[in-house]
């Protein structure tokens, strides 16, 4: 891993170039967060994954509005470009709610419960995923997110994987982030908030299968 680090270093600087600003984010690279959207608010995404051995693996706009409190329905299309021709393009319908919080003088605690439809456009079979995790905010600018992801095809085996997440607020616009997903992805990057609403989340991808899937993921989300 150690010749890795390099591309982690050079995304670290760029981070600290581009940021003005980071607050609350919708997705931790490619996990839903623990935030939810106010009430009737809108948020828009489009994100880009790039791989050393196959250039575009994906590119995939999303949509989330939030219709009450501590609830949020969404839809992923895509991917509309993969060279690694490893995903049919879909449309995800989504939802994420938060059954319970508490908050108390050393922070706050929550739980929250997500899951997604993979529709293919070529409708061969369903893809059903579950997710639940419980995220923990401390009053220093630090949350740890550690869950379980769910994935039940209707045409094969389902699988279990823990994940795991961790957010740190560096300044009021730049939060590092880091996400763990078992046997996919690690994932070390930025969230920087912009202007007029727009939130930037570069990152950079190790893969425990091989150091050719190593690579970078950008995201770019705007708020309404």
């Amino acid at each position: 891993m150690r010749n890795r680090i390099p591309f982690f270093a050079v995304l670290t600087l760029m981070a600290g170039a581009w940021s003005q600003s980071a607050s609350a984010q919708q997705t931790i690279f490619n996990h839903p967060s623990a935030d939810l959207l106010s009430k009737g608010a809108v948020y828009v995404e489009l994100d880009a994954t790039l791989r050393y051995q196959f250039g575009f693996e994906g590119l995939v706009p999303r949509v989330v509005w939030a219709p009450i409190e501590r609830l949020e329905i969404g839809l992923n299309v895509g991917p509309l470009i993969d060279q690694a021709f490893e995903n049919d393009p879909s449309l995800a319908p989504n939802a994420k709610i938060r059954l319970f919080s508490a908050a108390g003088t050393a922070g706050e605690i929550s739980l929250l419960l997500g899951t997604r439809i993979y529709v293919p456009v070529k409708f061969d079979a369903l893809n059903f995923e579950l997710y639940s995790f419980v995220a923990v905010q401390t009053r220093f600018g630090l949350r740890a997110t550690a869950g379980a992801y769910g994935e039940f095809p209707t045409n094969g085996v389902g699988k279990l994987r823990p994940i795991a997440m961790l957010e740190f607020v560096l300044t009021k616009f730049l939060t590092f982030g880091a996400e763990w997903w078992m046997e996919r992805d690690l994932g070390l990057g930025f969230v920087i908030a912009l202007p007029a609403g727009f939130t930037l989340y570069p990152a950079y991808l190790l893969s425990p299968a091989a150091r050719e899937r190593d690579g970078f993921i950008f995201e770019i989300g705007k708020l309404f």
